[in-house]
Order: structure tokens, then C-alpha cells, then sequence
């Protein structure tokens, strides 16, 4: 477990200090029908939007885990032929399976779990779907070097088993990479679209943030996708006039002559007439800085970031970094740096 912790610090000391200090409301009574089931493992549309149809908390996205039939058959093969000494994997599977599920019970895994400290903030259940994947292709694994074996003792040729691997190999990695085609497509940024209806119920509020996937599949509210504008094609804002921006003047006067958004950072070239500040069309997190000017600070407004600009600018620069990332990166390397000297001595 320290040791676990040790080298994943620089994923878990940001997310547990995020969750401390953000008042996140959990999602107790959120239920995966069984009819989902089918759509998240074997369907072959995984569009972070498809399946809009199933009607699941916090959309698609949350809920995608495209098993490989092949990596299946192999688990499935190999659990029959040594399920007493690797049940556990199996066990594990189920268990984040029914956790995947919700709380559809008062007994279920999902709501137990909310009485604990921590888990109380949690929502989407259908995330641990993606640690049934986990034991799956464990116990795949397992399977495939059982199948080798199982060809060696046979005696095939060396040729054979190796049009065998790769057939295999290109089987589940190409299936995978094919899928992930759709998913990573949407994942870059696009111009803002006006949206195909209108809701006379206007408002500048994100609305409540867990249900924020739904009111922006719904186009209620002012400000599209603050924290989803990553990877969602309404990125953007849109005014009373139902004009949509990429961004809008807070004060002051400039004229924004380009913008791109490129993994973590923001590059806008501007021209400055009065001093003021601007709203980008991004969500706002701490990790956000101003590097084309480090004295000044950018603030969250209604969600988005706020940036100021001065006469004579002719950029806004942003860059995004994870708060306490360095602090957890070192954390992680001496952890792998102590088990590998820690496997040495031990060898």
C-alpha cells in the first residue's frame, strides 16, 4: 500500500487535496440500468456523446469501457482452466462491476461506500467500470501466456506461433486504436457552434456542477461547458442575444486578432486600446497562470477565467500546470527509485 501510494503521488496528492478543498456533493442514488451493460463493454460506438439514449448521470463518457472480445475470450478460457488459483482476479471484477452499477440497493457496494470519508463526494459510478477492464486483461494476460505455452508443448513451429502473437496483437490493439478514433477526434478544440435550440430560461450560472453535462447537452444556461470545454464542439459563451463567443470583454477595450487553444496552455494575440480584462471561453482552476504577465492574477468569473490585459500587450499567454505537481512528481520518482533498490536487495 506505501508502496502503491509512494509512486502514484503525483496523481494522488492533487486529487486528495482537490477534493479536500472543493464541497463536492456525491451522487449516491445514481443506478446503471443492466441494460447498459451490453452498450458499455461491447458497443462499438464510443463517442464520448453516443448513447444519449440511456439517459446516465454525467453522460457517455463516464461510462465507456470497451472490453476487446478476444481479450474476453481469453480470461474467460483461462478462468476455466485455473479458476482456483486465480479467483481473486475474478472476484475483483465482479466487485467493481456491481460498484459500477450504483446504488441500486441499500446493501450495494456504491452506497456503503458513501458513508465513508471521501467517498461521500464521489458520483458517476460508472467509472470502476474501468477496473473490470483492469481484471479482465489481467487474467488475459494470464490466458496468453498460457496459450503460448500451450502451443509450445505442441510443437508448432516457431513461425506459427508468431503469426499467432501478432494476429492477435493486431486484433485487440488495432480494434482498440480504431474505436478510439471517434473519442480522441472530440477531444480537440473546435470553434463554437450556435446551438439548434434556445431556452428562454437564461441565466449566467454553470447551474448545478454535477448535473453540468446534462444542461449543456440541453443549451440552458449562459456559459457553455466551463469545465467539459476541453473536448465538447459548443465551446464557448453565449449572450442573452443568443450570440455565441469564444470570448467576451469584461472591461476595458481590445480586439482579439487570434486565439488557440493547444493541451495546456492558451495563446491569444491581441491589440489593447483601454486596460480591462477579458473572459475566455475556458473553465477556471487554480492550475491557471498568466505567464505573459506572472505579477498579475487571473480570477474565475462565473466559472470561466477572467484574464486582465494592459495597453501595449500584444499576447495573453496561459499556461496550466497541476497544483503540487512537481512536490508529487518527486514523491513518485524516490518511490520507484526505493523499490527498485528495495527489489535489488532483496534479489
Amino acid at each position: 500500500w506505501l508502496i502503491g501510494a509512494g509512486i502514484s503521488a503525483v496523481k494522488l496528492i492533487p486529487m486528495i487535496i482537490y477534493l479536500v478543498s472543493v464541497d463536492w456533493p456525491g451522487a449516491p442514488g445514481d443506478v446503471v440500468p443492466l441494460s447498459a451493460l451490453g452498450a458499455a463493454f461491447f458497443s462499438f460506438d464510443q463517442g464520448l456523446f453516443s448513447h444519449s439514449d440511456l439517459n446516465l448521470a454525467g453522460g457517455w463518457h463516464e461510462y465507456g469501457a470497451f472490453l476487446s472480445p478476444v481479450a474476453l475470450l481469453l480470461a474467460v478460457w483461462y478462468l476455466l482452466r485455473r479458476f482456483k488459483d486465480y479467483w481473486r482476479w475474478f472476484a475483483l471484477a465482479v466487485f467493481f462491476l456491481l460498484l459500477g452499477l450504483g446504488g441500486f440497493a441499500e446493501w450495494s457496494p456504491w452506497k456503503l461506500l458513501g458513508h465513508l470519508p471521501g467517498f461521500g463526494q464521489t458520483r458517476a459510478s460508472g467509472r470502476a467500470f474501468q477496473f473490470v477492464l483492469l481484471s479482465v486483461g489481467m487474467l488475459a494476460a494470464f490466458g496468453f501466456d498460457c496459450f503460448m505455452s500451450q502451443m509450445e508443448k505442441e510443437n508448432l513451429k516457431r513461425r506459427s506461433r508468431a503469426v499467432a502473437i501478432t494476429v492477435i496483437f493486431v486484433f485487440v490493439v488495432g480494434l482498440n486504436l480504431w474505436l478510439a478514433l471517434t473519442p480522441i477526434s472530440q477531444s480537440f478544440t473546435r470553434e463554437p457552434q450556435a446551438p439548434e435550440e434556445w431556452s428562454d430560461d437564461f441565466a449566467q450560472t454553470i447551474g448545478r456542477p454535477e448535473r453540468l453535462y446534462n444542461a449543456v447537452l440541453a443549451n440552458r444556461g449562459t456559459i457553455l461547458v466551463p469545465w467539459l470545454s476541453a473536448y465538447h464542439e459548443g465551446r464557448g459563451l453565449i449572450t442573452p442575444e443568443r450570440k455565441v463567443l469564444s470570448e467576451y470583454v469584461v472591461r476595458g477595450e481590445v480586439e482579439v486578432n487570434s486565439r488557440l487553444y493547444r493541451g495546456n496552455e492558451i495563446d491569444y494575440r491581441i491589440t489593447v486600446s483601454v486596460p480591462g480584462e477579458i473572459a475566455l471561453g475556458m473553465g477556471y482552476d487554480p492550475g491557471w497562470k498568466l505567464i505573459s504577465h506572472p505579477e498579475l492574477d487571473i480570477r474565475d468569473e462565473q466559472g470561466v477565467i477572467a484574464a486582465p490585459f494592459q495597453v501595449g500587450d500584444t499576447a495573453l499567454l496561459l499556461e496550466y500546470r497541476t497544483p503540487w505537481f512537481w512536490t508529487s512528481a518527486l514523491i513518485s520518482l524516490f518511490s520507484l527509485i526505493g523499490v527498485i533498490w528495495l527489489a535489488s536487495k532483496l534479489r
